[in-house]
């Protein structure tokens, strides 16, 4: 697989009762260059799309999960919160905080090229 395009959608909220949490989401356009399988099957894009996203969401929940427990904000969740939330950033510890942050990744992958598809 070749990656060819990569967009990111970070959103940051704080609700009513000042709980921050944060989507992410990735959308990211991939090559095909080779995928085995069996050749009297058709290959499947959807389904592969479906899988491929599934998988790397999973992936990016464990390592959003191992960032929050090292306590490192590689997101700029913090930055977020203190540019539009400035109220809120005074009164919280945010070393403590941060730990409380509900991170939600989404992956979505989308083929756009096949090469050797045998």
């Amino acid at each position: 697989m070749a990656t060819r395009d990569l967009t990111r959608n970070l959103v940051v909220q704080v609700d009513h009762d000042e709980k921050i949490s944060c989507k992410i989401n990735l959308k990211i356009d991939i090559e095909v260059i080779s995928y085995p399988q069996n050749i009297k099957n058709e290959l499947n894009i959807k389904k592969l799309n479906h899988d491929l996203s599934n998988e790397l969401t999973k992936q990016a929940k464990e390592i959003t999960n191992t960032l929050v427990k090292a306590n490192c904000d590689a997101f700029g969740i913090g930055r977020q919160i203190s540019s539009f939330h400035p109220e809120l950033w005074k009164k919280i510890n945010w070393d403590q905080e941060y730990k409380n942050v509900q991170i939600e990744p989404v992956v979505k992958v989308n083929i756009i090229k096949t090469g050797n598809v045998f």
